[in-house]
């Protein structure tokens, strides 16, 4: 996965605290069945100085999207980017962010 490749030319998304980027796969060897969805999760300096901060921030968006891996379809490079509040958003909130913000990238 190329990741300059899916911010160049995969459809995108933003819900309150993540946006998603999504491009389906080009490399599917079997066009039978769909190649399993690969995922990269950012969280830049901008956002939160500290690295702790942001691996908190990665490990939340990571946990989140294996919470409900069923936002995504099969097939598809998708990434994950935290945006302001994630760090102090509930739980609930960025779990429902993320299926959104999943749902309308890989719709398009």
């Amino acid at each position: 996965m190329r990741i300059g490749e899916i911010f160049a030319t995969g459809s995108h998304a933003a819900a309150g605290t993540v946006m998603a980027m999504a491009r389906p796969r080009r490399d599917d060897p079997d066009p039978e069945q769909s190649a399993p969805t690969r995922l990269c999760v950012v969280a830049g300096k901008k956002l939160a100085r500290s690295a702790v901060v942001r691996n908190r921030l990665r490990r939340r968006l990571r946990a989140a999207y294996r919470a409900d891996k069923s936002a995504c379809p099969a097939g598809y490079d998708v990434v994950l980017i935290a945006r302001r509040g994630l760090d102090s958003a509930p739980w609930a909130e960025v779990r429902r962010d993320v299926e959104k913000a999943l749902a309308r990238a890989t719709r398009a």
